[in-house]
């Protein structure tokens, strides 16, 4: 058998090389060799396409907390727009008291408007009831109530706020003659999707208020309830018992008027 190393007798030596191929083996070997690299250079680019589209294909699908979402519709809400023979808007109060279909008197302007009527304004025929009553050894007490229906409670929500505004924007009001009056207007206590208490007093001087009108307003759903009392006393310890005692009675109405609220009770 012939010695592999008998070919590298002539390595270092100048001299023919040994065993040289045929050039038809030359040059099928080189393409072959160039088919190759061919291959795996359009392999290459195939897999570079693919990483880098991938990226942008999953940027593309993927969906972030941020993006903004479909907006689905709100149900449908069956507003009431008839108060039940039976709401207890009189409960309560002593026998007697007459109730009609139209609000009743609250006795109190700011700037020339009652704010009453404001909170009563806008309603259909038919959607209102008032209920009024005096007062006998009271000191001249009366307490008038109204409750009103809207046709959803974005128009509640606009005659109470229209109601806030007339106030918050009539502090004091000249009343022509007499004594100017002071008008107050705070957040209430009674719940519901909105409460507020609004207070007018005359100002007989630097340290003394009287004739004190107290309002206690209660919006829930597409109703607002508007209760008030008048006394001819003033002060800050009288508007506290007055607007305690509004929200006491008043319990028993706020109560009922789930019955007009998105999910009724």
């Amino acid at each position: 058998m012939r010695d592999p190393l008998d070919e590298l007798d002539h390595f270092t030596d100048p001299g023919p090389t040994m065993n040289p191929l045929p050039a038809s083996e030359v040059r099928r070997r080189g393409t072959r060799l160039r088919r190759r690299n061919h291959a795996l250079a359009a392999i290459g680019g195939a897999a570079a396409v693919a990483i880098i589209a991938t990226p942008i294909a999953l940027a593309a699908n993927r969906t972030t907390s941020s993006d903004p979402q479909p907006v689905k519709p709100s149900p449908t809400v069956t507003w009431v727009t008839q108060i039940p023979a039976d709401f207890p808007l009189t409960d309560g109060l002593p026998d007697g008291t007459r109730v009609g279909s139209k609000a009743a008197p609250t006795g109190i302007t700011a700037c020339g408007t009652d704010p009453g009527a404001v909170a009563s304004s806008g309603a259909g025929a038919g959607a209102t009831s008032g209920a009024s009553v005096s007062e006998q050894g009271t000191d001249g007490g009366t307490e008038t109530r109204t409750l009103t229906l809207y046709d959803d409670d974005a128009a509640a929500a606009a005659a109470t706020n229209a109601l806030e505004d007339l106030v918050s924007g009539c502090p004091t009001d000249p009343n022509g003659t007499g004594a100017p009056l002071v008008n107050a207007v705070g957040p209430g206590s009674l719940g519901g999707d909105a409460s507020l208490v609004v207070t007018q007093q005359a100002q007989i001087d630097a340290d003394l208020l009287a004739d004190l009108t107290t309002m206690v307003v209660v919006r829930n759903g597409n109703a607002v309830y508007v209760v008030t009392s008048h006394t001819s006393a003033g002060g800050p310890q009288v508007v506290d018992s007055e607007t305690a005692r509004l929200t006491e009675g008043s319990q028993p109405v706020v109560e009922a008027m789930c019955a007009f609220s998105a999910d009724p009770c």
